[in-house]
């Protein structure tokens, strides 16, 4: 099981970043960048897709996990696993921040 402080963190969608989606994928877009500084863009799943939406900065990842859970096929200590990766993930490129 993941460190349950990690849970109450309530992420948010970075204004630094745009998302579209772009056949059937979730694509981010690193703002204010020139194309040459733009190394990479970065294209999301489904299930990535809908964590992304219920990143507003007022739901934590315990929430999120529940979402998760009524939504899909997936024991808890899967989705935690998963999410929290996944976070990690996004706060390396500077796609989430901390919320209030």
């Amino acid at each position: 099981m993941e460190d349950q402080s990690q849970l109450f963190r309530v992420p948010k969608r970075s204004t630094d970043i745009v998302s579209r989606v772009i056949a059937d994928q979730l694509v981010f877009i690193p703002l204010g960048h020139t194309p040459k500084e733009v190394s990479s863009l970065f294209a999301i799943n489904e299930v990535g897709t809908r964590i992304w939406d219920l990143f507003d900065g007022k739901r934590s990842l315990n929430d999120v996990i529940q979402c998760l859970l009524n939504e899909y096929e997936v024991t808890r200590e899967e989705a935690e696993k998963a999410l929290i990766r996944f976070v990690e993930e996004l706060e390396q490129i500077g796609a989430v921040e901390q919320g209030s």
